[in-house]
């Protein structure tokens, strides 16, 4: 390939220009591709590659005059690379590039030497095996070591900078680096060749496991070139082809050519590369663990996470008879109760479900059931109640207004299917009946005649009160109400109503039933019951009432 320059005439000063015209830079340890860097880092086991290229490269740099005159600053190039790379990390990689110019010719000089010696370094943020993508960051320096009077050395020290982004899908890799390259300037007849946008992008297909082929595509653009000149911006692609011949020798061979007629793009370039990279050890079943490390090397392992470091499938990891392609918990055994064996789980638990009814199997409102377990715990709950419990003996108590409490009945929990203990409640005769609403009293609470001092005969009804309270701490705020007939004035029976309820209140204070639970109000004659002014309504009207103001279930 040729630079093309328009020239009215040959006014080229017949000197060398101080130039590195040899575009193609190797990678040091890409798996698949000769030019494009993967993120691969070698092991700690194999930290150290070595390769060696020997390529051929034709007309990377020629001035061809308006006249058809034209002059082979670099006609042809044997060049043999020495690389070695060594990884310090699981992330990081350290390398050398050697490269010896064995014939380098051209009209105006030539002969074989050294070229610019290289440092590189690669790191690696996201290996391909974790994340969607692999992502890292290569850098290389060149030193001006150039000892051949060809145009292959730069006049001062260089250095690139790209990141590395590839992704593995079956046995394709896609690879991409894109970044910049800073070269020492060189000003050519028409041209500044100077810092540069480089870009490589390559694809390997592995045909077997130890061989495969790759297509890349390199490329430069000159920033202080004209983006009309071609000689800004040489691109060429690659053919290529690797086959590991040997545990730790993989042997390549590429051929490329340029695409346009930029520095450094050759009419042909062909290379062969040998290379020593340990760590490429046979892997019969693909697992990913090596036939020397592997127990099953002709049987895969089933990655899941369960001694998964043996190579051997393990395809009942918790040996309970249920095969993992259909076990829940294929690492954790399933207790054979004959109940859900088939899932693979353990149940070491059993539903089981408490629930108290009256006569006619209904379950009784606002019942209390507590469930002492072998340790003593208790669990308390409503009439109804489901729990997971672990097998063993257990203690049902329940409370229910105007049923005869059950104090304590043993039951019997086994592990297994779900299980079911109802026991029914026998009514008793109560004159408090206990709603989320109200408290409703089945008797009259008797006063001293126009006083707010208690009968002693209402005293049992009250204590009843007292007892319901207690066992009903659901009853977070009661609201006792006064009220009276109409007889007398409507101001005496108000100032009498409020009493009555305070006093009331009092009783049940006196009695354990915190004053926080409770309030007093009176509404003397202005709620009757029954209006009429007959003595049947008077004593419907003379009551006091309970009524629930916040009901709050316990936990």
């Amino acid at each position: 390939m040729v630079v093309l320059l328009a020239l009215a005439a040959r006014s080229f000063a017949q000197e060398l220009p101080d130039i590195n015209a040899q575009n193609f830079r190797p990678t040091v340890d890409g798996q698949r591709t000769l030019w494009t860097d993967d993120t691969w880092i070698g092991s700690t086991d194999n930290p150290g590659t070595a390769r060696a290229i020997v390529h051929y490269t034709g007309s990377p740099l020629v001035y061809r005059y308006t006249n058809g005159e034209q002059v082979r600053l670099l006609g042809d190039a044997l060049e043999m690379d020495l690389m070695g790379g060594f990884s310090l990390a699981d992330r990081v990689r350290v390398g050398a590039i050697v490269p010896v110019f064995l014939v380098a010719t051209g009209e105006l000089g030539g002969g074989a030497g050294l070229g610019d010696l290289g440092l590189d370094a690669k790191v690696v943020a996201l290996h391909r095996a974790d994340a969607p993508v692999g992502l890292g960051l290569a850098a290389r320096l060149s030193a001006p070591t150039a000892t051949t009077l060809a145009p292959v050395g730069a006049p001062g020290l260089g250095w690139e900078v790209s990141a590395v982004v590839d992704r593995e899908i079956g046995p394709v890799l896609l690879a991409s680096n894109l970044g910049f390259r800073g070269t020492p300037r060189s000003d050519l007849e028409n041209i500044t060749w100077n810092d540069q946008f480089m870009f490589r992008l390559g694809g390997g297909y592995a045909i077997t496991e130890g061989a495969g082929a790759a297509l890349e595509l390199n490329g430069l653009l000159n920033f202080a070139a004209p983006l009309g000149n071609a000689a800004s911006a040489p691109l060429e692609w690659m053919a290529s082809g690797y086959g590991r011949v040997a545990d730790d020798f993989v042997l390549r061979g590429g051929l490329g050519t340029g695409l346009t007629r930029g520095i450094g793009s050759p009419d042909v370039r062909l290379l062969v590369s040998m290379a020593f990279e340990p760590g490429g050890v046979k892997d019969s079943d693909g697992d990913l663990i090596v036939d020397k490390l592997d127990e099953c090397p002709l049987d895969a392992e089933d990655a899941d996470a369960f001694a998964d470091e043996d190579g051997c499938p393990e395809l009942d990891n918790d040996l309970d008879g249920v095969a993992d392609a259909v076990d829940r918990c294929p690492v954790v055994a399933e207790d054979l109760d004959t109940w859900k064996d088939e899932d693979g789980c353990p149940d070491p638990t059993t539903m089981v479900t408490f629930r108290v009814v009256d006569g006619a199997g209904a379950p009784i409102s606002l019942a209390k059931v507590v469930i002492t377990g072998p340790d003593g715990a208790r669990q308390a709950g409503g009439p109804e109640q489901k729990k997971e419990l672990d097998p063993g003996t257990y203690t049902l108590a329940a409370i229910a207004n105007g049923f005869a409490p059950i104090e304590g009945v043993a039951v019997r929990v086994v592990d297994g299917k779900p299980q079911l203990f109802e026991q029914m409640m026998t009514p008793v005769q109560t004159s408090v009946v206990v709603s989320r609403d109200k408290i409703e009293l089945k008797d009259s609470i008797y006063f001293e005649t126009g006083k707010a001092v208690i009968k002693a005969e209402s005293n049992p009804l009250l204590d009843e009160v007292v007892a319901t309270l207690k066992a009903y701490p659901e009853i977070a705020k009661l609201r006792i109400e006064g009220h009276t007939d109409s007889r007398g004035s409507a101001s005496t029976n108000q100032k009498l109503s409020e009493a009555r309820a305070a006093a009331v209140l009092t009783y049940l204070v006196e009695h354990g039933v915190s004053a926080d639970r409770m309030s007093s109000a009176g509404f003397g004659e202005s709620k009757p019951i029954d209006p009429r002014e007959v003595a049947e309504a008077w004593d419907k009207n003379r009551r006091v009432d309970f009524f629930v103001e916040v009901w709050q279930d316990q936990p």
